[in-house]
């Protein structure tokens, strides 16, 4: 990495450290030290080797490690100021982190996706702000997943719908709500994987006014709703009969065009239907997908509680979805011309 480039990542660091209160100005130098260490070490990162490759003793790496910082405030300031206006969402994506010491804080047993299967070790949330439109992300938190972790204070009504074997999404849900205010001034839409197709999940992100934008399991049963005339006496009709995604209704759904991250043109058929296991109405995108390294297609179904959205646009959120996870320096999808919407 040469100079010219070091001294534009201390630029960009130092400008954004400017909006957050109560730093000294030995913390600030010791935080862009920090960040440019991150950037060129290449070894493994730990306090001796750091105090080995920067300029500050091990025992200052220690101290200003434990301080509290507002990395939320920090992250704010990367995100472009003419975003506004623009097809948005906060992803959020568990990450499971392997770990084997036995002492270390939140070590239990969470799903790996790679593997499919629940390892031990630690997991964090992170959650981030996605530009769908100009196909960019900006990292905002990660959030340490901590099994049992009490909380002081009223138990929210929302935590109410979940039981005991949902606890997991009950932590996910209070990183969202901690940090509610900020999200709300960036966007009004979530976007997750179908982990989070529930009803509990999804009402208690429109109990925050917000939207959620997921993907339903292929198994899902759908109902048409009944909206013909109903009789004068007893109990009306809520359901004209069940969804069959391979035969779908053309007076309920409707076809629009969107593009996969190749740019190639999918077919969406969009309608709006009873889901049961969210317990709502909610828009439902079905499209035709080509499998990785297939020629055949299968058939994947999308859904968004913000019906005002149309199809193209659920279509394009859910699939930017994965730039939390690839992306490269173009704001493309990273090694991404493989990577299924599922």
């Amino acid at each position: 990495m040469t100079n010219n480039v070091l001294i534009q990542l201390q630029g960009i660091v130092e400008r954004s450290l400017k909006g957050i209160a109560n730093l000294s100005k030995s913390f600030r130098k010791f935080f862009i030290e920090t960040m440019v260490l991150y950037t060129t070490m290449t070894t493994r990162m730990n306090y001796t080797s750091m105090a080995r490759c920067g300029k500050s003793s091990e025992g200052r790496f220690r101290s200003n490690f434990r301080k509290p910082f507002d990395w939320l405030g920090y992250n704010l300031k990367f995100i472009p100021e003419d975003a506004s206006g623009h097809l948005t969402a906060i992803a959020i994506d568990p990450s499971y982190i392997s770990r084997s010491r036995k002492k270390t804080p939140g070590l239990s047993y969470f799903w790996s996706g790679c593997a499919n299967a629940a390892k031990r070790g630690l997991e964090i949330l992170g959650i981030a702000f996605i530009d769908a439109t100009e196909h960019t992300a900006t990292h905002l938190k990660a959030v340490q997943t901590i099994k049992g972790r009490k909380r002081k204070g009223r138990i929210p009504k929302w935590v109410e719908e979940f039981d005991k074997r949902d606890l997991l999404t009950v932590n996910y849900l209070y990183a969202i709500y901690d940090i509610l205010g900020e999200i709300r001034k960036l966007t009004h839409t979530v976007v997750a994987d179908a982990y989070f197709a529930n009803g509990p999940f999804a009402n208690a992100i429109r109990g925050f006014g917000l939207h959620l934008v997921s993907r339903l399991h292929d198994n899902v049963c759908m109902r048409y709703i009944y909206e013909g005339e109903q009789k004068k006496v007893g109990r009306k009709k809520m359901y004209d009969g069940k969804v069959d995604i391979n035969n779908l209704r053309p007076d309920v759904f409707h076809v629009e065009i969107g593009y996969d991250s190749e740019g190639r043109p999918v077919t969406l058929y969009v309608g709006e239907v009873w889901v049961n296991c969210l317990d709502m109405k909610v828009k439902v995108v079905v499209a035709d997908l080509s499998e990785p390294g297939k020629k055949t297609q299968v058939r994947k179904i999308f859904f968004s509680t913000d019906t005002s959205l149309s199809g193209a646009e659920i279509f394009l959120v859910y699939r930017s979805r994965f730039l939390i996870e690839f992306q490269s320096d173009k704001g493309e999808y990273g090694n991404a011309s493989h990577i299924p919407f599922y």
